[in-house]
């Protein structure tokens, strides 16, 4: 945010910098308290887990589960909390590289430009003071 919007590190810290931390934390209450909601977390092992019980009974059709949440509500949890967060964090980080790297060539762009100027002068001022003797 500093490279490609030119804003100081006291108007990062307010708004956009509370937003990225906040985003997460309430994502994973979201996700959490969806998944209780869904009653898509089930036992596996130890933990508790997005799971079934037993735990071949969501791939295989002849065995019933026990526990669990149906198929239907543990693929539409499975991709609106994995699949499409994961998806938006991709074309997010490629849309910040790009713009970051599209800032980077204009602003090199721009001082080649004024380099090359610079360069002019110089030798512009060179001239003046080589004609002065």
């Amino acid at each position: 945010m500093v490279l490609v919007l030119h804003q100081d590190q006291t108007s990062i810290s307010r708004v956009p910098e509370t937003m990225m931390h906040a985003t997460p934390i309430f994502f994973g209450l979201f996700t959490a308290i969806m998944g209780v909601v869904m009653n898509v977390f089930g036992t596996n092992g130890r933990l508790c887990w997005i799971a079934t019980s037993p735990f071949d009974c969501f791939w295989n059709d002849i065995i019933d589960c026990l526990y669990g949440p149906p198929k239907e509500k543990m693929q539409m949890y499975m991709i609106g909390f994995g699949l499409v967060p994961v998806a938006i964090a991709f074309v997010v980080i490629g849309l910040t590289m790009t713009s970051i790297i599209v800032k980077t060539v204009i602003e090199r762009q721009q001082s080649l430009v004024m380099a090359d100027h610079l360069r002019m002068v110089s030798i512009q001022a060179l001239l003046y003071i080589w004609h002065s003797f």
